[in-house]
C-alpha cells in the first residue's frame, strides 16, 4: 500500500507477509487466535508474533484497529 503526499511521490510503502495477510484476514472473519493457529497449522505464539509484526507495521496497538486500517489501506479482503 502506497501512501501519497501532494506532490505524488510515495511517503510510506506497507507489505504484508503472505502469513501476516492470512492472519490478519482469519482475525476479520472473527476467529480467534487459537482457532487461527488450528487452521493455519502453526503455533499460537506464532500467531502472536505475527499480529504484533502487523501492528508495528501499520502503527496500530490491538487487533481491531489492525484489521481496520488494514481494510481500508487495501491490504485484506473484507470477503
Amino acid at each position: 500500500y502506497n501512501l501519497l503526499n501532494t506532490s505524488g511521490s510515495t511517503r510510506e510503502s506497507i507489505v504484508l507477509t503472505e502469513r501476516e495477510r492470512d492472519v490478519m484476514q482469519l482475525v476479520a472473519k472473527g476467529k480467534s487466535k487459537s482457532e487461527i493457529a488450528i487452521i493455519l497449522g502453526i503455533s499460537h505464539s506464532s500467531v502472536k508474533r505475527h499480529c504484533e509484526s502487523v501492528f508495528n507495521k501499520l502503527g496500530v496497538r490491538n487487533l481491531p484497529s489492525a484489521v481496520g486500517k488494514a481494510l481500508k489501506m487495501g491490504l485484506i479482503n473484507p470477503y
